[in-house]
């Protein structure tokens, strides 16, 4: 319950209208997210951004932690043929009930059509793994910031993956104004840092450790990291148990001929 609380919260106010849940694998963020994006009752569709290998486990995670009367999940994953009238079918069942879920290949693409889910107004967007968007130059970070929502939730246990740059390209969607443009947060933030990094010097260091805890205080009211230990999971004690499988004898034949050549 804490972290849906903190999504609504974050949701309704503040300058990004939504944030980062970075709670470790297994915390349960996607429903924590469906249910925060349900609650929020606008008069809108919501739009969940995923993996493409991960939109059938959104749907069948909904579907399993929600009443089907209480929402409505559409796929969009349209053909070529059909993409128009997927756009027609979201746009007359809009409601707070409607779930869209897609994948960011099909987001990206969308920047190319005439009629695109980017000229539909969602209530809330949600990108999971929303470290795909870490490249604050590239076209699907361009398609990304293009989507119309009122609040903006990014999920991710690795928010950081490779660089700075990386908070920079999150922030740009769920705060677009909140670092600014890009040549203030580099050399505030990113220079000063990777210039102690690499020479050593005890006054860059002092003034990279500054600039590291103002990126602390910056980020914090915007993220909720946890990991297990932090929420106190009553799961049972772990039982770690050692099986033997003998080999076939076939199995046993070919492992000893193995052994003969090789050994």
């Amino acid at each position: 319950m804490e972290g849906i609380k903190w999504l609504l919260r974050n949701c309704m106010v503040g300058i990004s209208s939504g944030g980062i849940l970075g709670d470790e694998m297994g915390l349960g963020k996607t429903i924590q997210a469906a249910i925060a994006v349900l609650c929020c009752d606008e008069d809108y569709p919501s739009l969940i951004v995923t993996p493409k290998s991960l939109m059938l486990n959104w749907k069948m995670e909904i579907q399993k932690f929600i009443p089907a009367d209480s929402v409505n999940v559409v796929l969009f994953s349209p053909t070529s043929s059909t993409h128009d009238q997927v756009i027609e079918h979201i746009t007359s069942a809009s409601n707070s009930k409607t779930l869209v879920i897609t994948s960011y290949p099909i987001i990206r693409n969308e920047l190319t059509k005439n009629r695109s889910l980017l000229s539909i107004h969602f209530s809330c967007c949600v990108l999971d793994e929303g470290h795909f968007i870490r490249n604050h130059t590239s076209q699907l970070h361009q398609a990304i910031c293009k989507v119309q929502a009122n609040h903006r939730i990014v999920l991710s246990g690795t928010p950081i993956q490779n660089c700075l740059e990386d908070i920079y390209a999150i922030f740009q969607f769920i705060a677009p104004s909140y670092f600014g443009e890009y040549d203030h947060f580099y050399d505030y933030y990113i220079k000063p840092i990777a210039q102690a990094y690499h020479r050593k010097n005890r006054t860059l260091t002092t003034r990279a450790n500054e600039r590291i805890e103002a990126l602390n205080q910056a980020v914090r009211p915007f993220l909720l990291r946890r990991t297990k230990d932090d929420v106190h999971l009553e799961l049972p004690e772990k039982i770690i148990s050692d099986v033997l499988c003998p080999m076939t004898e076939c199995q046993d034949s070919v492992y000893g001929l193995y052994l003969y050549i090789f050994i």
